[in-house]
């Protein structure tokens, strides 16, 4: 459930062209699935896919990856804390 908003608030990041953040989510989200094993419906893979595009064309590869690793890195704590926080703090 928890992967599912972070997917969500990613998605929406990305749709307010606020890429780096959604990058960051979407690296979180990934090692969330891994370790939960779980897939998104659909909808919502392609959803995903498509804001993945778009934040990737927006960063660049190379800012896209560093956003997309550190992400990656994070706790699910840390995840959270991240996507909650304010964009000023960020």
């Amino acid at each position: 459930m928890i992967n599912n908003l972070i997917n969500a608030l990613g998605v929406l990041f990305s749709a307010q062209h606020r890429a780096q953040r959604a990058a960051t989510l979407f690296g979180a989200q990934a090692k969330l699935y891994e370790w939960q094993k779980n897939m998104l419906s659909l909808a919502e893979r392609e959803e995903y896919e498509q804001a993945l595009a778009s934040t990737r064309v927006a960063l660049g590869d190379l800012g896209f990856t560093d956003a997309w690793e550190e992400g990656r890195a994070m706790t699910l704590d840390q995840a959270i804390a991240y996507s909650l926080a304010p964009t000023d703090k960020i």
